[in-house]
């Protein structure tokens, strides 16, 4: 926007078919670009949060008083990365707006009317900026939100703050505006002096400013998402809401040791000293029963269905399929017919809640967990004599705990 408005009022007459051909060209190439990312994001919105009615903007996503007037910037809060996503409009930009405002209002009032409409002609474009950059003031302000609910696609942009693209275009012009407007000797040497002065005030990397020197651990945890859930899948909780890892590796299954060799900002070297067959997960969590529900609140999976209701589905993983029941003891979908209680199901089975169901296309199975007891029933009665080699043993290790209790 603020750049077609930018090319409809430079257009001349003379360069109008030109112009024009180069502007055609560049939206084209924009547009083709952007494809590339927005279609299969319009294609697979469904998928997130985001393509439901459940995405809305946080009240708390829009601009207050503060953010107009601060002069602070925080390059780190709690999150690892260049900002601390504390979007803020900034004190000397706010007072360039007042001041372009207060000229424009100084010129319209008081004067004569052909007077102010040669104003008006002869700065038409930086006029245009001023409106654009108070559009964007109201649109980040809370009193736009209403906006944001009845204009389709409003939503779509997540954040108010991301208006302030059209400020970064338009503030330079009308800096350039009120330089103009300010007539005074020495104009040049005050000039160089405000420059430099804003510099130094507004380019933190130029002398250091409002960041923090913070040590290598502190960019390896990261638990509040700052934005938002909006592209957290359907299918996952909130983010926030899963048990917090302070690790990048653990075994799951098996016994053994994992010992890390050497950390670096983007990659870990282990050692694994397995003593039997292990299944180790990279930073994932891992849920041997998985729930299936209605309220994203309390389930490893949320449906979005409203049949539902309190109905959760209970699936855990076992050596040879999953086992699927009802957490109250309902009833649920298995193999297209009604079904309460627990049932192991295999490859090519289905199951599920409501208007949902899941097919089993694949299954890898766990390590088998041996049970001692049953493993210890099943060799007694093949090999009697097992009951007498045990029972040794148990007391030979007794023995042992003993001699070392005398010790201690």
């Amino acid at each position: 926007i603020p750049s077609a408005l930018y090319f409809l009022i430079t257009l001349e007459k003379q360069e109008w078919r030109k112009k024009t051909i180069f502007m055609t060209i560049a939206v084209i190439l924009g547009v083709g670009l952007a494809s590339y990312y927005l279609l299969p994001l319009l294609m697979e919105i469904k998928y997130f949060y985001q393509g439901t009615n459940q995405a809305v903007i946080n009240q708390e996503q829009f601009f207050n008083l503060n953010n107009f007037f601060s002069s602070q910037w925080y390059y780190f809060f709690a999150h690892p990365g260049p900002r601390g996503n504390f979007i803020k409009f900034g004190l000397p930009e706010i007072v360039i707006v007042f001041l372009s405002l207060g000229i424009f209002l100084k010129e319209l009032m008081g004067k004569a009317k052909n007077h102010w409409q040669k104003f008006l002609i002869s700065n038409k474009f930086f006029i245009s900026q001023l409106f654009l950059i108070l559009l964007a003031i109201f649109l980040m302000s809370g009193f736009s939100s209403p906006l944001y609910s009845l204009i389709p696609g409003f939503s779509s942009l997540q954040y108010p703050w991301r208006f302030l693209v059209w400020v970064q275009f338009a503030l330079p012009f009308l800096l350039i505006f009120v330089i103009n407007q300010i007539n005074f000797s020495k104009k040049d040497v005050f000039l160089l002096i405000f420059l430099f002065l804003l510099l130094i005030y507004r380019v933190p990397q130029l002398y250091g400013k409002n960041y923090a020197q913070l040590s290598e651990e502190k960019f390896y945890f990261n638990q509040a998402n700052l934005h938002s859930q909006n592209f957290n899948t359907v299918w996952s909780a909130n983010s926030q809401s899963y048990p917090v890892k302070t690790v990048q590796a653990a075994l799951i299954e098996g016994d053994g040791d994992l010992e890390i060799i050497e950390t670096k900002n983007a990659s870990r070297k282990y050692k694994l000293l397995a003593k039997s067959k292990v299944k180790l997960v990279d930073y994932t969590f891992y849920f041997p029963v998985i729930k299936i529900g209605q309220k994203a609140s309390n389930c490893h999976l949320p449906l979005f269905d409203p049949d539902i209701a309190k109905t959760n589905l209970l699936v855990k993983d076992q050596p040879d399929g999953l086992l699927i029941w009802e957490s109250s003891g309902g009833f649920y979908l298995s193999n297209s017919k009604k079904l309460s209680g627990k049932k192991l199901h295999h490859v090519g089975d289905s199951f599920g809640l409501g208007l949902c169901q899941f097919e089993i296309i694949q299954h890898i199975p766990s390590n088998k967990h041996i049970d001692i007891e049953d493993r210890y029933n099943e060799l007694t009665e093949k090999f009697p004599y097992m009951a007498d080699l045990f029972w040794a043993l148990k007391q030979e290790m007794l023995s042992i705990e003993k001699d070392r209790s005398r010790k201690e």
